[in-house]
Parts: structure tokens; C-alpha cells; sequence
């Protein structure tokens, strides 16, 4: 309730027994939705054709945000009071470390490769912060291998969705800080243009 104070008329008869048991059941209902808030991020990951990169843009809480970067800069930071070039490169950063994939390709294409990132930008609305980035790959990519950690270390409960989309087909992941890395099997490898 967070300080809240809330008035309820009662126009039946009830029981004192009955008050209780509501009043209670209010209480417990408070207390376990401040004590145990949901922390999630969401990842669209979609193949583009034209360019052979992947487009990311994940969904993140500001709040989270700003706490990761408050324990990467060692100072107070408070998003919107930041010039945009300032975020982009705390951002970029940030996003660089906090999210990998790597892409494997058949037996033929050698070892694996670790994902370019390329920093698109970011928006900020009132509920949200979207973070856009591009992956590239040397070579053709059969498989993705993704750790998508952004948050884990300062949120323990911290649940990070990720969704990739291939033409019609759509693999999902969920990471977690005791299992940060997922893989996705694509259905067709990802060809970089010629």
C-alpha cells in the first residue's frame, strides 16, 4: 500500500470474524506484492535479409537500468537528467556485456562466432526503456547461442525473456541469473548477403 490509506463502508452485515479474515487477507495481499515485485526484460530478436544482421530491441524497467548503471559508474544516475550521448555510450556499453550471442554454423563453417554489436539507440518512455541494437556474424549462422544477463547481479529474481524471429518461425528462450544462456536451433541458416 506504500503509505497509502484506504476508507471501506460496509452496508451488509458482517461479522467481526469476517472483518478480520478481510482485513488479513488486504494485509498479506500488500505485503507479498511489495515484498516480491516481478522483474522481467523482454527481447525481440528479428532476422533482417537486406542487412544479414539480427535486430534487437529489448523492453527493460528504467528503475533496473538506472540501479545497474548507479553500480557501473559509482555514482547517483538518474536517466532523464543525462544528455543522450552520455546514455548512448553508458548503454552501448552496458548492453555489450550484458548481452552475447554467438552464432555457430554447421560443421563446415568452422568455430563459432561472437556476435558485433552495434548500438542502434534507445528510448525512454514513462514505463519503459527500450535499448535497439543490430548483431552481425562473419560467416552463416545455423545456431544462436544467447546470454542475456542485463540485470541479474542486482536483481536476484531477475527473469529475461528473449524471442528471435526467422521469417514465420519464432524460437523463445528465458534466462535467468542461474541459467543466463539459452539456444535457439534456427530452422534455416542466416546468410549474410553477398
Amino acid at each position: 500500500m506504500n503509505g497509502a490509506t484506504a476508507t471501506f463502508v460496509i452496508r451488509s452485515p458482517v461479522s467481526m470474524g469476517q472483518l478480520r479474515a478481510l482485513l488479513v487477507l488486504l494485509g498479506t495481499a500488500a505485503s507479498v506484492a511489495s515484498a516480491h515485485p516481478f522483474h522481467a526484460t523482454l527481447s525481440e530478436i528479428e532476422w533482417n535479409v537486406q542487412t544479414g544482421r539480427l535486430e534487437v530491441a529489448v523492453r527493460v524497467d528504467p528503475g533496473d537500468l538506472e540501479r545497474a548503471l548507479r553500480g557501473r559508474t559509482g555514482r547517483r544516475f538518474v536517466l532523464e537528467h543525462e544528455t543522450e550521448d552520455v546514455r548512448d555510450g553508458l548503454l552501448a556499453e552496458f548492453v555489450k556485456e550484458t548481452f552475447r550471442v554467438v552464432g555457430v554454423g554447421d560443421r563446415r563453417a568452422g568455430p563459432p562466432w561472437k556476435a558485433r554489436v552495434h548500438f542502434v539507440g534507445h528510448e525512454l518512455t514513462p514505463r519503459f526503456a527500450w535499448l535497439y541494437f543490430e548483431l552481425s556474424f562473419p560467416g552463416d549462422v545455423r545456431r544462436l547461442e544467447i546470454t542475456q544477463s542485463m540485470f541479474t547481479a542486482v536483481v536476484p529474481r531477475q527473469v529475461n525473456l528473449v524471442t528471435a524471429r526467422v521469417g514465420r518461425w519464432t524460437g523463445t528462450i528465458h534466462c535467468t541469473a542461474d541459467r543466463p544462456t539459452g539456444t535457439l536451433v534456427l530452422p534455416r541458416p542466416l546468410r549474410r548477403p553477398k
